[in-house]
């Protein structure tokens, strides 16, 4: 028989992501977890990059720059205007890769990929 552990034990709701600014000042972005259909278009997105990277695609295009753009506001969230801001867009891009991370598959994959041990 399984037992699941405590909800409250479950990891937070909430993906914190320490970027050093253009200022040189180090912040945390607080990423909050998306709402389920946003969630949901999230995960469809993972499967078919990952159907594309298992049929060899890995160089095909998957979102045209304005679709790019629309994701990483998306799963950014409210952070995605102070982070545009505030830091050079390879660490939005970075802060988005990771949040995408953790949504599809947890705390553990999103650190693995912020310290450059996974790629998306």
């Amino acid at each position: 028989m399984t037992t699941f552990q405590e909800l409250a034990a479950w990891p937070a709701d909430v993906l914190n992501l320490p970027i050093v600014g253009r200022d040189g000042v180090a912040r945390t972005y607080r990423i909050a977890d998306l709402p389920a259909e946003d969630g949901l278009s999230v995960d469809r997105l993972m499967q078919r990059a990952a159907r594309m990277s298992v049929a060899g695609q890995d160089d095909a295009v998957l979102l045209d720059d304005d679709e790019e753009t629309a994701l990483y506001r998306r799963v950014l969230g409210e952070e995605y205007g102070r982070l545009v801001a505030e830091v050079e867009p390879d660490e939005v891009r970075r802060a988005a890769h990771a949040v995408l991370c953790w949504l599809s598959s947890g705390h553990e994959a999103a650190m693995r990929f912020w310290r450059g041990e996974a790629r998306v």
